[in-house]
């Protein structure tokens, strides 16, 4: 899910880059590191779920 995001967004970053536009490109980039710094945080943040679930679940077997 998450990687699919990150492809989503690198794709249409990468497609922004190409365009002649350098001040479209800069706002698109600034937002694009917010939203990166985000799609890292939900990634970690999932991971930990996922060990804290799999602790849960060896604990109570």
């Amino acid at each position: 899910q998450i990687e699919q995001i990150c492809r989503i967004v690198g794709s249409f970053f990468l497609h922004i880059q190409n365009k002649d536009d350098s001040l479209c490109s800069q706002i698109v980039h600034n937002k694009f590191v917010e939203f990166s710094k985000y799609v890292v945080f939900c990634a970690q943040s999932f991971r930990l779920q996922m060990k804290f679930h799999q602790y849960q679940i060896s604990s109570s077997a």
